[in-house]
């Protein structure tokens, strides 16, 4: 029965809600591996709702929501970069699709700048500044054309900024030539 299979996905998706409510105060209080486990059973739930419905874009987001989450948990341990990466890429990949909809909603766009972010910070930890830098770029460039929410376009440009800022001082630390780079992201980092 079709309302019956309906009615077992929206308890499925709950469920998932919930369990990244509880992940999210298990990573407040820095219970990192219960955090994890946690997200990991929401990231299950998600994943198959994605597979029967994936056309659904509510499932998708908080799929990528979750990924988000586990980017954040996980990224706490720097001997798990890689894991980090391929959870963060996840989510870049859901985030984009989801904002690139004609009919996307503020906080599909929102999110992607956070996976931008995510993602260069990431880089930018693991050492691969030039890949971090176009993240930041690439959020940056999307936060400035997006005519949604201004408030929330405005942090997510100058968190971009910010580590743009930092991908550059790495730079100088690892090469002289690179000063121009600081000055340049600098300027960008104050708002006009």
């Amino acid at each position: 029965d079709g309302r019956g299979a309906r009615r077992a996905a929206l308890r499925r998706l709950a469920v998932a809600r919930a369990y990244m409510r509880v992940g999210q105060v298990q990573f407040k209080f820095r219970q990192d591996d219960a955090a994890e486990q946690i997200y990991r059973q929401a990231l299950v739930l998600l994943k198959r709702l994605v597979e029967t419905e994936p056309e659904s874009r509510e499932y998708r987001y908080q799929l990528a929501a979750v990924h988000h989450s586990l980017v954040q948990v996980v990224s706490r341990t720097k001997e798990r970069l890689a894991e980090a990466t391929a959870f963060a890429d996840q989510a870049l990949a859901l985030t984009e699709s989801l904002a690139n909809e004609p009919s996307a909603l503020p906080e599909w766009r929102s999110s992607l700048g956070v996976a931008q972010n995510n993602k260069s910070v990431l880089s930018k930890d693991a050492g691969r500044l030039d890949e971090a830098a176009r993240a930041a770029s690439r959020g940056r460039d999307r936060a400035a054309e997006d005519t949604g929410d201004t408030t929330t376009c405005f942090a997510a440009s100058c968190r971009l900024n910010l580590e743009a800022r930092a991908i550059a001082e790495a730079r100088v630390a690892a090469s002289s030539n690179a000063k121009g780079e600081v000055d340049e992201f600098a300027a960008g980092a104050v708002p006009a």
